[in-house]
């Protein structure tokens, strides 16, 4: 797992947090690829009912065990169809208990890596917190993550980090496909388009981006 150096995030603006349904039904204990696709499928249903732009929690507090399996098939499953460009414009933070529950993240690190993929996760449900980045997500991407400033473009950006601009833009463009950035069109200057980035949620003293 990756340790973020971003500034705190206020997680009482996530627009909601979703209960893993699975967990209260089998008492805590999440096993098997079948249960991992009904839950995957629970969850896509879900994202899918809130509108563009929304960013979700999905709340593991209640789990005491997960399998490999169980986490492939939902979590890694879910994941690569939010990368591939399913669930259009929703972002989630994995929601878990600090220091109780590493073992079920690391079956859920396991299966992102394998599909080299990456999620948010949050150490609490409500109030300040630091996120940390489950699966793989390569030093250069971290640092990319870590530099975007609110209403950026890859030009900023490129400059800022001293890159290429066709760098630069290969870095966000996989950063907002594995939905750990925020892309929004705007019309530039002289009336090209072009894009500006905004973290999944703001750090704490700035305001959340309206989708368009």
């Amino acid at each position: 797992m990756t340790a973020l150096s971003t500034p705190a995030v206020d997680l009482g603006l996530l627009d909601d947090v979703l209960p893993l349904t699975g967990a209260d039904a089998s008492g805590g204990v999440l096993a098997g690829r079948k249960s991992g696709g009904a839950e995957r499928e629970l969850l896509r249903k879900r994202l899918e009912s809130y509108p563009p732009g929304s960013a979700l929690g999905v709340d593991f507090r209640s789990l005491d065990f997960m399998n490999f399996s169980y986490a492939d098939e939902c979590f890694g499953a879910l994941a690569q169809e939010m990368y591939a460009g399913g669930i259009k414009d929703r972002y989630v933070v994995l929601i878990v208990s600090p220091g109780d529950q590493e073992d079920i993240l690391e079956e859920i690190q396991v299966s992102l890596e394998r599909r080299k993929l990456a999620m948010f996760c949050a150490g609490k449900a409500e109030g300040v917190a630091d996120l940390r980045v489950v699966g793989e997500l390569p030093d250069y991407l971290a640092h990319t993550l870590e530099s975007v400033r609110p209403g950026d473009t890859n030009e900023a950006l490129a400059e800022r980090l001293d890159i290429k601009l066709t760098t630069c833009s290969n870095r966000t463009d996989r950063l907002a496909r594995l939905r750990l950035l925020r892309k929004q069109r705007r019309q530039g200057a002289l009336g090209y388009k072009q894009f500006e980035f905004f973290p999944v949620l703001p750090a704490v003293g700035f305001e959340s981006p309206q989708p368009e």
